[in-house]
């Protein structure tokens, strides 16, 4: 699984992903063209994962990523408290930041669905359900 944060202006957006440990992978600032979008994500053969800060020209990244079957996530950046309270605020720590968050959002998802299923698989008491955020 890769977890990309894009932040994205009107001629051009960066862009940073990560792999399922963490490790930065790729990064580039690419030109807005839907095509440029597009090979940087088929660059990285596999599933992805990617959140993008919300601009006002976000629409259409959101029809190329469900396209090309990348679940997009959209972001106000005022609540990431990670990049609203950043002393250095640029492009690129924007983008490592939102990689980084969707990376954790997407682990914590998934961990939370593996203890569901144990749970349940158990039969365990359904009073336990909320260590496992359910």
């Amino acid at each position: 699984m890769y977890y990309s944060g894009i932040d994205l202006h009107r001629d051009t957006c960066y862009m940073t992903t990560l792999d399922d440990s963490g490790r930065k992978v790729k990064a580039k600032n690419l030109p807005t063209e839907p095509t440029q979008i597009a090979q940087y994500f088929a660059d990285l053969p596999g599933d992805h994962q990617a959140v993008v800060e919300c601009t006002m020209g976000w629409y259409w990244l959101s029809d190329l990523c469900h396209d090309l079957g990348i679940d997009l996530i959209l972001a106000h950046a005022t609540h990431l408290k990670a990049i609203a309270s950043a002393k250095v605020k640029t492009d690129t720590v924007d983008a490592l930041t939102m990689a980084h968050v969707r990376r954790l959002v997407g682990t914590r998802s998934r961990l939370q669905t593996q203890a569901q299923a144990i749970l349940l698989k158990g039969n365990h008491d359904r009073s336990q359900e909320r260590y496992c955020g359910m």
